[in-house]
């Protein structure tokens, strides 16, 4: 993950990038929040890989700046201003075009905005006032605000997903308005189902103050995930395009016979007791995956299209895979054998919760003998 900082509309925003971004996440900060911005990515990368591009953005006066109101103070001596609507300009009309044209992004590239307290209030609010942002991911979020509720009951959410959570002691304080807050998220969430909005609300443990680097990580990968690849059960069409993808060098050995070949013998792509997934970026067909179920555990199998490999594609599809294995197969772990050269496979299988378990082993197969490893993840 490179990180650069570009100065951009008199902000100095940190940049966060990976090799090849398909998602753009957006980020007030305040100088707690910047300084754990290194622990927060590095946590998201672990459960997305590094398919995205992070930009957070420095926010002066937080109570100004992100409030779409005035309101008097809650806490302390600082009332809340009206900003919001400017620093929603600033993000719409100099922030993404900068990163657009200095990371040479497609404008199609998906747009989640998020935050940490009253930076999630702002996203929750953003995500009402315009249709620019696909997800918004409002950690521990400042739902408390006076007037919120009745402003979020008048108004349509019009990204399409949205990620709330809380801390389980939130509500427990001693402040008569921030008390409001459980009821208040509670609402919120009810809101946004019923009028068909793709929403989650995740409790967490501890006060406002806690894990927020955690919280936030959580919060934007929930929204990664929704906004990545598209997958369903394969095609007879589609297996016989991928049975025709032809690899070079080493790679060749994962070349396969015809489809129609496979068909006639029921193996392979045509094995009835397999359970294959095409993946697509777009409209185009990037990938599959295959889980087979046994008696203990569940194997599972990968593959990428040969024009894709070495672009993270394959750590989105494995970690999407787990995720249904463990809905279609609850209770049991996942294994799969690795050539011993492929390193890229297993640095890819490693980062999506995969391990190496005992020694290699040499075992037979169509093309003479191979050393693998045995890599499992958990249930």
């Amino acid at each position: 993950m490179n990180e650069v900082v570009l100065n951009i509309g008199g902000r100095d925003c940190v940049i966060f990038r990976g090799s090849h971004p398909r998602v753009l996440l957006i980020q007030p900060t305040d100088a707690h929040d910047r300084g754990v911005l290194p622990e927060q990515v590095r946590l998201l990368e672990q459960r997305c890989g590094e398919d995205f591009l992070l930009a957070a953005f420095p926010v002066a006066d937080w109570n100004r700046e992100l409030s779409p109101w005035d309101a008097p103070a809650v806490f302390g001596n600082a009332d809340f201003g009206h900003g919001a609507a400017e620093t929603l300009r600033f993000i719409e009309q100099t922030l993404l075009p900068t990163l657009n044209q200095e990371f040479q992004l497609s404008e199609a590239l998906p747009v989640i905005l998020g935050g940490y307290s009253l930076a999630g209030l702002f996203a929750l609010w953003s995500g009402c006032e315009t249709d620019r942002f696909s997800a918004v991911a409002a950690a521990s979020p400042s739902v408390w605000f006076p007037g919120w509720v009745e402003y979020a009951q008048q108004r349509d959410m019009r990204a399409k997903q949205v990620y709330l959570s809380l801390g389980d002691k939130e509500e427990k304080t001693k402040n008569p308005v921030m008390a409001r807050v459980g009821d208040c998220i509670r609402r919120q969430a009810e809101l946004l189902q019923s009028r068909g909005i793709d929403c989650t609300l995740e409790w967490n443990a501890g006060g406002h103050f806690k894990d927020s680097e955690k919280r936030t990580a959580a919060a934007f990968a929930w929204c990664v995930e929704r906004n990545g690849l598209a997958f369903h059960r394969a095609t007879e069409a589609e297996k016989s395009e991928i049975a025709a993808w032809r690899y070079d060098g080493d790679y060749a050995i994962y070349n396969m016979e015809p489809y129609e070949t496979q068909r006639e013998r029921g193996v392979g792509l045509a094995n009835p007791q397999n359970h294959f997934f095409a993946f697509y970026d777009g409209d185009r067909l990037i990938g599959f995956t295959n889980l087979y179920e046994e008696e203990m555990e569940v194997f599972f199998g990968i593959g990428v299209h040969p024009a894709c490999c070495g672009r993270g594609y394959g750590q989105q599809m494995t970690l999407r895979t787990l995720e249904l294995s463990r809905s279609l197969f609850p209770g049991k772990p996942l294994y799969l054998e690795v050539r011993t050269w492929n390193k890229r496979a297993v640095a890819c299988y490693e980062k999506a919760g995969f391990r190496i378990v005992g020694d290699p082993i040499v075992q037979a197969t169509h093309l003479g003998e191979g050393t693998f490893y045995r890599m499992t993840a958990e249930a």
